[in-house]
């Protein structure tokens, strides 16, 4: 996987399947409309470059998504107090993607992080909402 495209039609969901919140999340996804591309990253390696582009795109840092108390994290030694480059991270993540909390997804041109299945229901509330408001 080189770096990740998009598609208006199409919902790229990265996730964990190995995480009970992140399968519900896919549940909840695969009620929508467009089709959805799952991509699980318990089994299929994304890139360091990837992580970037997904982190890029949401706007966010590394700590920003990521369980500062995963046992993996604890394992490594890892310290949380800034002295890992972004380069650091990117492999951390690239090499445990477990510590990730929550989805990303990519539709379109939009990332969008989910950190819990609650937070996809509104998602899809109100995106349904004003799918409507747009045929009325």
């Amino acid at each position: 996987m080189g770096t990740i495209a998009s598609d208006k039609n199409v919902i790229k969901l990265f996730y964990n399947s190995k995480a009970i919140n992140d399968n519900e999340a896919k549940v909840y996804f695969s009620s929508s409309d467009k089709k959805i591309l799952a991509i699980d990253t318990a089994k299929e390696e994304i890139t360091p470059t990837q992580w970037s582009q997904l982190l890029e795109g949401l706007a966010k840092e590394p700590l920003d998504l990521i369980d500062k108390n995963h046992a993996s994290l604890k394992k490594m030694d890892v310290t949380l107090d800034g002295s890992f480059s972004m380069e650091d991270w990117l492999k951390i993540i690239t090499n445990n993607p477990e510590i990730i909390i929550g989805v990303i997804a990519l539709i379109g041109e939009k990332y969008l992080y989910f950190k819990t299945p609650k937070a996809i229901i509104e998602f899809i509330a109100n995106d349904a909402d004003s799918a409507y408001d747009k045929r009325n």
